[in-house]
């Protein structure tokens, strides 16, 4: 008899049942109304699921070698915490050396916007720049008497913005201290959580959602930890190219780069912006500019051809474009939550399309 959860192998075999079609086009479905009615609460809890997801197979071997899962959880966590805390500690030196230079180098800087940037502007609009600091308060304080009815306005948005920062900022921290507590709990419960999730499914329909979330694991596998692994490496190539050529905050600006290298050209758009902003506003030549280019499209050129296909694979199932159409499409329906869920649903959905096509396949051999 066909499983109702397995789509048929042949054209001769029954085919699957209605309830069998509506599961798998609910279900993706249903996990993106959820999400969309959660989104608010959903970003500490999905962070801490991938950190889990992530750190888990660690805690499974340590189990495996004798060691209790409530202790090799904290192990690994405080590993994980430590480790991160010790590239922080040795990039710190770096980052705090450029933010140093550029700081001393910052009154010649202003220096030189003032004696070439400021009369370039003048002459191409054609308007009169104060030339010193009374001469702006004056003209600030001119246009105050003049708007006086005016200016509570525009006062009171700005204290609401700082007010809104403010409360955005201690919503920020208890989300952050939140995250590794929820991955202690998720890392060490992780079998019992599944196991009770199993025994609710009816037995006959286990071998077909224990296939179809199998794929789901294996696209996400692919894709979280080989990604990470490309996001460590094009943080190392943009801060090590960028302070070759000696642009100033290469270091930050590169490791900013690699980070958000995890949203497909998010890192190379943000990051050759801000380094051809840099170099702009610290007057830097030509060959600088040309430096900024070659690290970027070399970076671009190793990470397309070989990190990528090499840490990821064509494991992935869902591709770099499907992957970019997914964030796109789920961040602007579900906000920052839907960025973190972009490949998990992208998996579900990409899986169930599958299952649907070859079983329409099947039917019309």
């Amino acid at each position: 008899m066909t499983d109702p959860a397995t789509p048929p192998e042949s054209s001769a075999a029954p085919a699957p049942s209605r309830r069998w079609l509506l599961a798998h086009i609910a279900l993706p479905l249903g996990l993106l109304v959820a999400a969309y009615v959660l989104r608010d609460v959903l970003t500490p809890i999905v962070a801490a699921l991938f950190l889990a997801y992530a750190l888990s197979p660690a805690v499974d071997r340590l189990q495996r070698w004798g060691l209790p899962r409530g202790l090799g959880t904290l192990l690994v966590l405080l590993l994980a915490i430590g480790g991160i805390a010790g590239v922080a500690v040795a990039v710190l030196p770096a980052v705090l050396g450029e933010f140093q230079r550029f700081v001393e180098k910052l009154p010649e800087l202003l220096q030189r916007v003032s004696a070439e940037t400021i009369p370039a502007i003048e002459r191409t609009l054609g308007i009169d720049l104060p030339n010193d600091l009374d001469a702006a308060l004056a003209q600030l304080a001119d246009k105050v008497r003049g708007r006086s009815p005016d200016a509570l306005g525009p006062l009171a948005a700005v204290a609401a913005h700082v007010f809104r920062g403010a409360a955005a900022f201690v919503s920020a921290l208890f989300t952050l201290l939140l995250v590794p507590i929820l991955t202690f709990f998720f890392l060490r419960d992780f079998p019992q959580i599944v196991a009770g999730v199993r025994r609710e499914i009816p037995e006959r329909y286990r071998p077909g959602v224990e296939s179809y979330f199998g794929e789901v694991d294996r696209i996400l596998s692919a894709y979280l930890r080989g990604q990470l692994l490309v996001v460590l490496c094009l943080a190392a190539l943009y801060a090590l190219g960028l302070g070759l050529i000696g642009l100033r905050l290469g270091v930050p600006i590169g490791l900013l780069a690699g980070v958000l290298a995890f949203i497909p050209y998010a890192g190379f758009a943000v990051g050759i912006a801000l380094a051809l902003l840099m170099a702009v506003v610290t007057f830097e030549g030509m060959w600088t500019y040309i430096g900024i280019v070659a690290v970027f499209a070399g970076v671009q050129v190793l990470e397309g051809f070989v990190l990528t296909p090499q840490l990821i694979g064509r494991r992935l199932g869902l591709g770099m474009v499907g992957v970019l159409l997914a964030i796109i499409i789920f961040g602007a329906t579900l906000g920052f939550v839907g960025v973190l869920l972009a490949v998990p649903l992208g998996a579900v959905f990409r899986v169930s399309f599958a299952r649907l096509m070859a079983w329409r396949a099947a039917v019309d051999a």
